[in-house]
């Protein structure tokens, strides 16, 4: 079976698409909607936590600082999607590879030439990469999540941004209500600094913002337009986390998640409007560019 890559003009980046063994009903839906069987068949296995008792779930983080980052104690399974990425971007520090595009099973293309921007993408930021830039490059929010003050346009050294397809933003400041993991980049440099800074883990695995304070990256890259989207009708594992919690009885605070993951995607758009509102007119005073090489 060819190893999952990404031609990056002439460059093979290499692929980790997550998914727990069963999910095979996923899996098809992957290649129906046209992602390649290499990367399909070849998936990343994830941690699959699922039943595990919490206590013993709970002895691979450590515990006092994921609280004091996090404001709450992780369920089993959100351990698992957390290990599942930790132990990507180990594998990518430990190769000679200098990036690497990190996917779920559960991701929907926006568009039908997904594949052709993401190489123009991993070609622009392949360089940087190399260079021993440290950086997470996402693909899969919008300007509902990443209005800031910090938006600025990522060009090469010539001082050109590429021209057609979707444009590559630095966001220096991550929004504190940004919680999606299911499609991005990562460079070397970056996953050395989450293997080493998140073994155990201390921070759960797609809250940026807090990664970012935490040294986890020095750069937060993302395109746009969007080149994912989640599907909707598939549960995520915090979802199912949240479940288990209220057919206990509510569950322990400490266990639970907070408010953010009972608000759904439309609920957090609503309620940045009036933020993205506020922020527009320091939003368009940001010109000057984020330079690559």
């Amino acid at each position: 079976m060819p190893p999952p890559v990404l031609d990056a003009n002439g460059t093979a980046v290499p692929v980790s698409l997550i998914s727990l063994l069963s999910q095979t009903d996923r899996r098809d839906l992957l290649r129906d909607r046209g992602i390649p069987k290499s990367w399909v068949d070849g998936h990343f296995h994830a941690v699959d936590m699922r039943g595990t008792p919490l206590e013993d779930a709970r002895s691979l983080i450590n515990a006092e600082q994921y609280q004091a980052n996090c404001g709450h104690l992780p369920g089993s399974t959100a351990i698992g999607c957390s290990l599942s990425h930790r132990n990507v971007a180990q594998k990518l520090a430990q190769s000679s590879d200098d990036l690497m595009l990190v996917l779920e099973d559960d991701l929907v293309p926006a568009t039908p030439d997904v594949l052709s921007h993401l190489e123009n993408i991993a070609a622009r930021l392949h360089p940087f990469a190399a260079a021993g830039g440290s950086f997470v490059a996402h693909l899969g929010i919008d300007d509902a999540y990443t209005f800031t003050t910090t938006r600025r346009r990522v060009v090469s050294r010539s001082n050109r941004p590429q021209s057609t397809g979707p444009q590559l933003f630095q966001c220096l400041d991550v929004p504190p209500w940004q919680y999606l993991a299911h499609a991005y980049f990562i460079s070397k440099a970056a996953a050395e600094q989450m293997t080493v800074l998140n073994t155990p883990l201390t921070v759960m695995c797609d809250w940026w913002h807090q990664r970012q304070k935490l040294g986890h990256f020095d750069h937060f890259f993302y395109c746009d337009p969007i080149l994912f989207t989640q599907d909707p009708t598939l549960d995520s594992s915090l979802q199912q986390d949240r479940l288990i919690f209220e057919a206990a009885g509510g569950g322990n605070k400490q266990a639970d998640h907070p408010p953010r993951h009972r608000r759904t995607l439309s609920q957090r758009v609503i309620a940045s409007a009036a933020f993205r509102a506020r922020m527009l007119p320091q939003q368009m005073k940001r010109t000057v560019p984020f330079i690559i090489p």
